[in-house]
């Protein structure tokens, strides 16, 4: 094989230049098969794929204070907009098990005490005017030798740590892991540790329990979703924080966004957006929604697999199949209608809709 073969790329794998090989191989796509494989090996399968759908009454202390529509399509395995910050979860990760857990072993634990990575939990909480239950886990924990837990945390990594006070989800968060372990933790005491990604920098806000703001505040929030749960209905588009929206990975179906769509079902894919591999493969294994011609065009070797929605015209009705009209794949300029062009009518076909209500 001649030099020009070998800087073309051509030949085996081994032969390849290691920059194109770096440059073919796709990164994300082998990180997430890489962590699939992980959490199968720790027998984490539920981590694989779409979730289940919680029981109606069942709530995860990372969601309280937050959008109930943004809510209702995650838990519904609405496809996701953008792709999921893998670096900021991998990121948090790190920080907790390389950073802080060691952090807490040498300067904050006693000389009888332990950390934990984390302290898990299933629990049923009463009110006045129901139950529900919550479960999850806690960031590192400082515990007795025992096991007991004495000091909580929630860990956050952020651009800056020069903030006044938590935010409220985050004290919303602490709040329940203070209220699940209320048997177990004596002191219901608690810490969010703000950590900036950049400098390291880190900020600690102690964290008591506050009656007023569980009941008055996080409890109003947990029945609403319970009940919204029970009615199986869309949630109006009133999110609890200002910031959501600009955020949100269903700000589009929502109708948060310049794009054609508004107050959409969870089940199906919008039209004219080419949403993340991932998303699409998940959706599609959770509800056997049909492609849209944009995601055909995008990954055609899951068109070969699965069902593909077509075109339609306003117009006259014209129904096409996807594949069968000359079309470069551009989800803003639909190919014509063939059948208004043959009178002389130029009209831009739609792609037939995958939304299901």
């Amino acid at each position: 094989m001649s030099e020009q073969d070998v800087a073309a790329g051509e030949g085996s794998t081994a032969e390849r230049p290691l920059l194109e090989r770096a440059h073919a191989a796709d990164f994300r796509t082998w990180y997430r098969e890489r962590r699939r494989r992980e959490n199968a090996r720790a027998g984490n399968f539920h981590y694989i794929g779409p979730g289940d759908p919680p029981s109606a009454d069942t709530h995860y202390p990372h969601t309280l204070l937050t959008c109930h529509r943004k809510r209702h399509y995650e838990e519904a395995n609405a496809p996701a907009e953008d792709p999921k910050p893998l670096g900021y979860f991998r990121m948090g990760r790190d920080v907790e098990s390389e950073l802080v857990v060691p952090f807490l072993e040498e300067r904050v634990a006693g000389p009888d005490q332990r950390v934990t990575r984390s302290v898990g939990f299933q629990t049923a909480i009463e009110t006045g005017s129901g139950s529900f239950r919550l479960r999850g886990k806690t960031d590192p924990a400082i515990t007795t030798e025992a096991g007991d837990p004495l000091l909580v945390t929630e860990v956050k990594t952020v651009g800056e740590v020069d903030r006044e006070e938590p935010r409220e989800t985050h004290l919303a968060q602490v709040h329940a892991y203070l209220a699940a372990l209320a048997d177990r933790l004596a002191s219901r005491q608690a810490a969010i540790l703000y950590i900036s990604r950049t400098t390291l920098e880190l900020r600690a806000f102690p964290v008591r329990f506050d009656e007023g703001f569980w009941t008055g505040r996080v409890v109003p929030w947990l029945q609403e979703r319970t009940a919204g749960r029970e009615d199986d209905e869309l949630p109006p588009a009133t999110p609890e924080q200002e910031w959501e929206c600009t955020y949100c990975s269903y700000r589009r179906r929502c109708g948060q966004s310049d794009h054609p769509a508004a107050d959409e079902a969870p089940v199906g894919f919008l039209p004219r957006h080419r949403y993340p591999r991932a998303a699409v493969e998940e959706h599609v294994a959770a509800h056997d929604a049909p492609l849209t011609p944009t995601l055909a065009d995008a990954y055609p070797e899951l068109a070969a697999e699965h069902e593909v929605a077509g075109w339609d015209c306003p117009a006259c009705r014209l129904s096409a199949p996807f594949g069968t009209l000359d079309w470069d794949g551009d989800p803003s300029e639909p190919p014509p209608c063939p059948q208004c062009a043959a009178t002389d009518q130029y009209v831009e076909l739609t792609p037939s809709t995958s939304i299901t209500s």
